[in-house]
């Protein structure tokens, strides 16, 4: 071998590995199966190699984005969604669309003010984060349970009448959580209970918006999909029932979809009943901010999921989800890399020989 083909070989070679070494764990050849818990700065953190979630100060405020976003390479604003559990209060009126705020009263908690405890538990091909809260005055507490699962996962759930459950939830790129109320007592004249909820995408880039079976305030008529028969097979379609994060173009990027049924339970655990899940939007307002000269829009509703009320002192299990949509532009760089180099190598040969 020449000296001129070694020195071509040799730096192919440095190219090769500098290429590798910096693959992003976002790569869809190879999911792996990490997942990290831990705290940051006073927030709790699910890190996956498709998906971060941040617990900003240990609350159930949750911001998440794709992990490794290529944006970041190009200097832009990441992406990061936003779903802020902000109060649980009781309602008030003749149905459980929030038509306007006077309808919100009776027990009321700000879910920033209260103490969370965060336990973690690691199972095969499962990790599970919960938030605990204090002992309201009440009497209640709410959880919030976040399962992460390394494989795509179908979760069953039997019910106490032999009714059979199950829920379809992709791995890494998705994590399903348990909105969970325990021992709850309505005051006397309301309707349901109200999780007033906050959403938007923080860098600006993207648009929110809400699924075709979710209401918006002022409507008068319920829409059919709120009086759904529940079912035995339970999707999150974000369409239907959830809010979607899209770009300019109306193309996916990330999602808060939930199950349109919650489950009963009494103090034992036993089931008693499925109810209705209804969700209300109110737009707080479309407006441009600039940010490095530039004009992005920010969309910010406040989501209104609410639960009749299903009874004094028993258990509500919900069953939402967060997710990103995995994309990818091309092939991942190491099947553009382990493709391309070794032809470059071959052309470097032949170049060598035809000039001998």
């Amino acid at each position: 071998m020449n000296k001129r083909l070694y020195t071509y070989l040799t730096i192919t070679g440095v190219i090769f590995l500098v290429l590798m070494s910096s693959l992003p764990l976002t790569s869809l050849a190879d999911k792996g199966d990490n997942v990290n818990v831990g705290k940051d700065n006073g927030s709790f953190i699910i890190d996956t190699p498709l998906l971060k979630v941040k617990l900003l100060n240990n609350k159930p405020d949750i911001m998440f984005w794709i992990a490794n976003d290529t944006d970041s390479n190009k200097r832009k604003p990441v992406p990061a969604y936003h779903i802020g559990f902000k109060y649980v209060v009781e309602l008030f009126g003749d149905d459980l669309v929030v038509d306007n705020r006077t309808e919100l009263g009776g027990k009321s908690y700000n879910l920033a003010t209260i103490d969370w405890t965060l336990t973690t538990e690691n199972k095969t091909d499962e990790v599970i984060s919960t938030l605990s809260s204090e002992i309201l005055s009440n009497g209640a507490t709410i959880s919030f349970i976040f399962h992460v699962f390394t494989k795509d996962t179908t979760v069953t759930r039997v019910l106490n009448d032999n009714t059979t459950v199950t829920y379809e939830v992709k791995a890494l790129s998705e994590i399903k959580f348990d909105i969970v109320v325990s021992n709850w007592t309505f005051t006397e004249g309301a309707v349901g209970l109200t999780f007033v909820t906050t959403v938007h995408e923080l860098a600006y880039r993207h648009r929110v918006r809400a699924g075709n079976a979710t209401h918006t305030q002022g409507e008068t008529e319920e829409r059919n999909s709120t009086k759904t028969t529940p079912r035995e097979k339970r999707d999150n379609d974000p369409e239907k029932w959830g809010v979607e994060f899209t770009d300019d173009k109306g193309n996916l990027q990330s999602y808060f979809a939930w199950t349109p049924e919650a489950d009963v339970f009494d103090a034992d655990d036993n089931y008693l009943k499925t109810v209705n899940v209804t969700a209300t939007t109110a737009e707080r307002g479309f407006k441009e901010k600039k940010v490095s000269n530039k004009k992005f829009g920010i969309d910010y509703l406040f989501l209104f999921i609410t639960y009749p009320n299903y009874g004094d002192n028993l258990k509500l299990v919900h069953d939402p989800t967060i997710g990103v949509v995995e994309t990818s532009s091309g092939l991942p760089w190491a099947t553009t890399a382990s493709i391309v180099l070794p032809l470059v190598i071959v052309g470097l040969i032949v170049i060598n020989r035809r000039r001998k």
